[in-house]
């Protein structure tokens, strides 16, 4: 028992022996890796951080470029707007002129002092020129007793008609589809009215057609284009 007690002992004493103690170098070799490593990772993170600052300086410059051309875009789509509504303008003005030199065309050129209207704008302006003496140009459609005539204006103008009650002259003066200026007082269509201001008798039943609504001018004087144009 002694021996193998000596024995276990120096077993012990030898694996004791073989294992080396940690010396302060270890320490400080294990400390500098620990800080190579530390170094590594924040280069590594600094240039990451760079490369990301660097992507987001290249898409803010690239937004900006970007921006930059819409609003070129936008700049010169408004432009182009622009002119567009210059020319549909214009082109309206054009028109509107052509328009009034057509109606100008078309009021009375023979009759004197007096205001000329056509006969659409007396038919839709009825209530502001009752009671007013206007001139009126227009073709007779049909003529009406020996008193009446229908008279309307160029369709391009509307196509509008009115009545004309002569008070100077007959029916049997003109013929249809000749060209008139009558200058004239203007009524809504009443006959007792116009026969009171005519003192004419109108046969009634040829006046069927005709209400309230209807304008009539009350002629005082009448010109026969046709007779000016071809003595």
């Amino acid at each position: 028992m002694l021996v193998f007690s000596i024995f276990l002992a120096a077993c012990a004493q030898g694996q004791t022996t073989e294992q080396e103690p940690v010396t302060e170098t270890d320490e400080a070799d294990v400390s500098e890796e620990a800080a190579d490593v530390a170094q590594e990772v924040e280069e590594l993170a600094g240039a990451t951080g760079e490369e990301l600052e660097e992507e987001a300086a290249e898409a803010g410059t690239a937004a900006a470029e970007t921006g930059e051309e819409f609003e070129e875009e936008v700049a010169e789509t408004g432009e182009e707007l622009e002119r567009g509504a210059e020319q549909v303008g214009t082109a309206a003005a054009e028109t509107g002129e052509e328009i009034q030199e057509e109606a100008d065309a078309l009021l009375p050129q023979e009759l004197k002092d007096i205001e000329g209207v056509t006969l659409s704008e007396l038919d839709d302006n009825l209530d502001e020129y009752t009671g007013q003496s206007v001139g009126v140009r227009g073709d007779i459609v049909e003529t009406i007793g020996t008193n009446a005539f229908q008279l309307s204006d160029p369709s391009d103008l509307g196509g509008d008609e009115i009545l004309v009650i002569a008070t100077s002259t007959t029916t049997r003066t003109f013929s249809t589809g000749n060209t008139i200026e009558v200058a004239g007082t203007v009524y809504r269509f009443d006959l007792p009215t116009i026969e009171e201001e005519t003192g004419l008798d109108l046969q009634d039943r040829l006046f069927d057609d005709w209400d309230n609504d209807n304008a009539v001018l009350i002629a005082h004087d009448i010109i026969n284009i046709a007779e000016i144009d071809d003595p």
